[in-house]
């Protein structure tokens, strides 16, 4: 039997239902919410990338910095934001390659529950590595797997301006597999602009481009040499068979590094420092996932077949 994947109308009928009940039978709101949690009542969004990639690994004298020894596999939608309304023109189609599932349509959309609404994020991975090298006690483990997965916040720029007259900027996805993700917003020429505008607010608007203009572009993003401690997933050393993992971190988890539940992650390919939730507790409204594909040294090579992650938030 397959798990049933709740909408947000779904969510939000709950509290109608317990709104309906006679009145000594009412919960409150808060205790509702309890109730949903411990339910895993959530609705979420799915980014998949179907289409394989490869990532080679490099020289050591480069840090682990060539563009070809990490890729960006897939961006995930922002954290419980609305999508854009299905008939906006301006929408973009589909990239080739990506599968995006939404659960949810623009009228269904609630306000997340509170500053950190992310209860679960579940990884599912299937990869190999070039099937040769390391030693032989490592073969088919994943200790000294120069190959893995990493997870990293792609959070938007929350003092951005909004322009009037615009329309909602909506949630980006992947243009393709490694590539820069598509902002749905609107261009210019799909602006209202009344014509009545005001002259100093248009002023204004041009001071402020002309000031980003003389802003220096943000840093290079920096990629960790080795394998860190809060890594999603690595591959078997040494195996060309593709491996299915299914990786979920969760809002409630609470294990130390030094704890058992970590030696185990550990055994397994997993980050030990991913056990205790840290990563989903502190995601907020409007956070997207990035997952990233890296390999390291010469004729190491990570070989992605499939890739998708969902992302559970409360409402």
């Amino acid at each position: 039997m397959s798990e049933y994947s709740p909408s947000i109308r779904d969510a939000l009928s709950i509290y109608d239902i317990f709104s309906a009940l006679p009145q000594h039978l009412i919960l409150p709101p808060s205790l509702i919410d309890i109730v949903l949690d411990y339910a895993s009542y959530w609705p979420h969004t799915l980014t998949t990338i179907s289409s394989p990639l490869r990532v080679t690994g490099g020289h050591a004298q480069a840090g682990g910095q060539e563009p070809y020894a990490n890729k960006l596999c897939l961006t995930t939608p922002p954290l419980g934001l609305p999508p854009p309304p299905s008939d906006d023109e301006s929408r973009p189609e589909k990239p080739e390659g990506i599968e995006r599932t939404e659960r949810s349509d623009l009228q269904d959309w609630a306000p997340p529950r509170g500053e950190h609404p992310c209860r679960k994020i579940v990884f599912e991975l299937a990869s190999h590595d070039q099937g040769f090298g390391g030693s032989r006690e490592d073969k088919g483990a994943y200790s000294h797997s120069w190959t893995w997965f990493d997870a990293a916040v792609a959070a938007p720029d929350r003092n951005l301006p909004v322009r009037a007259h615009s329309t909602t900027t909506g949630p980006t996805l992947p243009a393709s597999a490694g590539s820069s993700t598509t902002n749905t917003s609107s261009t210019d020429s799909d602006i209202d602009i009344d014509s009545d505008f005001d002259s100093d607010q248009a002023d204004e608007d041009r001071q402020e481009e002309e000031g980003k203009a003389d802003e220096k572009p943000p840093p290079p993003k920096k990629h960790p040499f080795l394998p860190p401690s809060t890594l999603v997933q690595s591959n078997a050393v040494a195996e060309r068979e593709t491996k299915r993992h299914t990786v979920t971190w969760s809002w409630d988890d609470d294990s130390k590094a030094d704890s058992l539940t970590a030696d185990e992650a550990e055994s397994s390919g997993r980050g030990r420092d991913t056990v205790n939730g840290r990563f989903v507790r502190e995601l907020k409204i409007g956070d997207s996932v990035e997952l990233w594909a890296r390999a390291r040294f010469p004729a190491w090579s990570n070989h992605v077949e499939e890739a998708s992650v969902r992302v559970y938030w409360a409402v």
